[in-house]
């Protein structure tokens, strides 16, 4: 099982077909903006139902190819491939975080209307290609790129430029009021915000942070514990999509009263515990994907504490509080 911590890793080379995005719309539609009238995240509407595979406006990527949907990995971005010549670029579409969470040294490739611009966060000539849709109010909606294969034949200029009019179309959809949500089930994860699941003083406490390092991500899929790196004790808790889990991955335990996956990764500086449990069937599968609440704990290995000791105690508190699975 492969989550996506920030940075990509390679990706298999078979392409999904084109999934239709048959999806329910629930709410009223958000107007078209007025010209001149700033561009937020209203516009967006309900996040925790935000659909991300409707974000691109239709042939945002077609000068580039042709666009097909692949298996989803999280209920708020959307990964597609676009096929240019004979490869393809796989693009990871509509993250939202705050402006604060970007990492540093971004700078504006394009202007656009509503007081919103394009902002790219990765250095020039690097890959993956990382760009962010900054709304007006301090909202980035993300778009990053990179070419599937790793010894790849296509420049950093297209790649960059296919992350580029991702932002752009997603511009395109939030200005013209077209955006889409979808239906959670009941007892979908979808529905539950992720730091709601933990107390914040628990957590702070077991890896040494303050109450105050806490981001809530604006879907609310995804909280953070700590100040992210390496260099301190972190936590992580998030509600996402992905592959039925493998038991051969880790060890097999019942934590909390549900089937969880333990992964440990080490290095020579740190010690990463990521700690799985699997849900329902997500309802727009392309793969056959389940819904999946994590919860990934660092330390630094010169600590000498166990992040899987501390995982297992955060997932005692975190799982039983999530729907029962079916």
């Amino acid at each position: 099982m492969r989550i996506r911590w920030g940075t990509l890793l390679a990706l298999p080379l078979l392409l999904a077909v084109l999934a239709a995005c048959d999806h329910p719309v629930v709410g009223e539609a958000v107007g078209v903006r007025e010209a001149g009238q700033p561009l937020n995240s209203s516009a967006l509407g309900d996040l925790r139902t935000l659909d991300p595979c409707g974000l691109p406006a239709p042939g945002t990527f077609a000068a580039y190819g042709a666009a097909h949907q692949l298996a989803r990995e999280s209920f708020d971005e959307c990964r597609f491939a676009v096929t240019v010549g004979s490869e393809n670029v796989v693009v990871y579409l509509g993250m939202l975080r705050p402006a604060a969470a970007l990492p540093e040294g971004g700078r504006t490739v394009a202007a656009l209307p509503g007081r919103t611009r394009v902002v790219r966060t990765s250095a020039d000539g690097d890959l993956p290609c990382e760009s962010h849709l900054l709304l007006e109010d301090n909202i980035a909606v993300s778009v990053v790129a990179d070419a599937q294969l790793s010894e790849s034949e296509l420049d950093f200029g297209t790649v960059c430029g296919i992350a580029r009019a991702g932002a752009e179309g997603i511009h395109q959809t939030m200005s013209s009021g077209q955006v889409r949500h979808w239906n959670p089930p009941a007892n979908s994860f979808a529905r539950l915000s992720a730091c709601a699941l933990l107390a914040a003083p628990d957590v702070a406490a077991r890896v040494e942070a303050s109450t105050a390092d806490v981001t809530l991500y604006p879907a609310e899929h995804q909280c953070t514990w700590g100040v992210a790196g390496g260099e301190h004790s972190n936590a992580q808790l998030d509600l996402v999509v992905g592959k039925p889990l493998d038991p051969s991955a880790g060890s097999v335990e019942n934590i909390g009263g549900r089937r969880t996956l333990v992964e440990l990764t080490e290095t020579q500086t740190v010690r990463v515990c990521t700690l799985f449990t699997e849900h329902a069937p997500f309802a727009d599968a392309v793969e056959d994907e389940r819904e999946l609440a994590v919860v990934r704990v660092l330390h630094p290995a010169d600590t000498g504490k166990d992040p899987c000791s501390t995982g297992r105690e955060l997932a005692g508190a975190a799982w039983p509080k999530l729907p029962a699975a079916p």
